[in-house]
This record gives C-alpha cells, structure tokens and sequence, in this order.
C-alpha cells in the first residue's frame, strides 16, 4: 500500500506522525497506539468549527483469502463481495485520519451511530484501489462531539462506492445510552422475523478478518471504562450480518441507511424484522422480547 496523502485545500497534509506510522504497522501495535494517544478527550466548539481533514490512499493487493474469511464470517453466498468489505480495506487511511496532528481530540472512546452507504455499480475490488476519506462537520450536541467520516471508493467524479459514519465521543459516561431523539421503526404484521444473535467473543473473531481493532470490541474492562457492560460487537459486523440475512450483497448496486441506537453484546438475543415498502426495504433488530431496538434502517436497490 502507499498512503499519498492531501487536505481538503489541495495543500500537502502533513506526513504521518509517530502514532499514525505504529497504528499502521500491525494489530496489536493499533491498541499500543490508542494507548499512547494523549490528545484531549474534549475541545471547546469554537476550536473545532472549522476543522476538515482529508487524506488519500492507494491499495495495491486485496488479499484473497481474507476476503473470503470474511465473507465467510459474514454470511454472504459464495462468489460474493460484501458490499461493507471496502470499509475494512479503507482502515489503514480510516487510521491516518483519526491520527492525523491537525486533528486536536484522541481517537478512542468513538462509537458510530449512523451509517450510510452507497455501491454505484457491481462491486469488483480489483487493485490498485483509490480511496479518498475526509473527516468533516465536527458539532457539540446534548449527546457530545458529533462528526461525520466520509469515505469514496475510485477515481474523483467516477466513485464506485461511499461511505458515510456518524461517529460520537460521548459527553458523559452513559449518556448516549440516555438520550432518544428518533423514535423507532414499528414493524407491520407482515414483518418477516430470523432469529439473530452474535457469540461470545465476535470483536476478536471480527478482528481477525476484518482487521477492525477498536478495544471497545475486544476487551471488556476497556469496555467498561466507556461505559458499556462488557465488549460490545462490532457495528460494521452487524450492518454485514444483517444485509447478508437479507440476501444483499455487491452483485447489485445499492444504498444503504442504517442507526446504531443502542450496543449490542455477545449475551443478547435478538431477532431480525425486515418488511417492503417499495422501493424500500427496511430492517430493524431488536431483542426477542421487543423490548429494545438495537439497529435500524432502510435498504433500496436498483
């Protein structure tokens, strides 16, 4: 891989720093890094209005085999790409960002509550692949900073594929968990219902095929500090698993909208709801007594 990197002016960005370069030399060194990282957790809004990083990288090989790791993990029909698989191809720039010295907050203690995703086309990951990922619309709320990570998939102008993370640093311990500022879907009688539930221990099994890191899904002391009762899965594992059950993956083009409203841990049992609205097809899980929404959102395809 090579990581030329750029800001949103067109200026060169500033070569990776010391954090950046050991996130990007191996797994375990990524935790050391997160460990190390001193930035502030918080910043007053007026210094992070105007903030906008963007940075570019190349990859050179798609590892075949872990590509179908993960696809197998996944759940997806063989022969198929799923369609969140340039997300974990894009983690090496995805770090480059959260790293980056122009960018004055650390990067642990993240969690994503929306994602949308778009494939323009069929997807077919034949290297070199050109990513482009920005890091923009940095906003204090009531439930803390809230910013947006966006992601494109090939040439400027002709992208095959993108992506958009809502992501927050909570404000207090717990207090993402307290705050419900969209009311959940309500599945018709014509829903159809799959049980759905992760194992214990998915954030390292995850790791290893995806290469998604986040201590949040692999430690449950660290778990703990960030308020949450143990290790909680991994978002981007359930969007799969979830599109996977619904029969959508990367021979079709589509676009994908998706809420994470509240963690999902290796003890839930949930079940799958999902019913159509042409065009839409929309998903919601929940645990089996209907009690709690874990995730929610829409899918349409064309």
């Amino acid at each position: 891989m090579s990581a030329p990197p750029s800001s949103r002016s067109g200026e060169a960005a500033p070569p990776a720093g010391l954090l950046a370069r050991l996130a990007l030399r191996s797994p375990g060194s990524l935790l050391v890094a997160l460990a190390l990282d001193r930035r502030p957790r918080w910043l007053p809004p007026r210094e992070l209005e105007q903030i906008a990083i963007e940075r570019e990288l190349t990859v050179s090989r798609v590892d075949p085999a872990r590509h179908e790791a993960y696809r197998i993990q996944t759940g997806y029909a063989p022969g198929t790409t799923p369609p969140t698989y340039p997300h974990f191809l894009a983690a090496p720039l995805h770090a480059l960002l959260l790293f980056d010295a122009r960018l004055p907050i650390r990067a642990r203690g993240i969690i994503q509550t929306a994602l949308r995703l778009q494939s323009f086309r069929p997807l077919e990951l034949v290297p070199p692949l050109t990513y482009r990922a920005s890091l923009t619309g940095f906003t204090h709320t009531p439930r803390g900073l809230e910013f947006t990570l966006t992601t494109e998939l090939g040439p400027r102008g002709d992208e095959i594929w993108r992506e958009e993370l809502e992501l927050l640093v909570p404000e207090r311990r717990r207090a993402f968990k307290r705050i419900r500022d969209l009311q959940p879907l309500v599945p018709p009688e014509d829903a159809v219902q799959r049980d759905f539930s992760p194992e214990e221990g998915i954030g390292w099994r995850h790791a290893r095929v995806s290469g998604d890191l986040n201590p949040i899904h692999l430690n449950n002391t660290f778990a703990r500090m960030l308020g949450f009762p143990a290790a909680v899965a991994p978002g981007m594992w359930l969007v799969s698993r979830t599109l996977a059950a619904l029969n959508l993956d990367g021979r079709s083009s589509l676009r994908v909208e998706a809420r994470f409203r509240r963690f999902v841990t290796g003890r839930d049992r949930l079940r799958l709801s999902s019913w159509w609205r042409d065009p839409m097809l929309y998903f919601q899980l929940q645990d089996r007594l209907r009690r709690t929404v874990h995730l929610e959102g829409n899918v349409e395809t064309r």
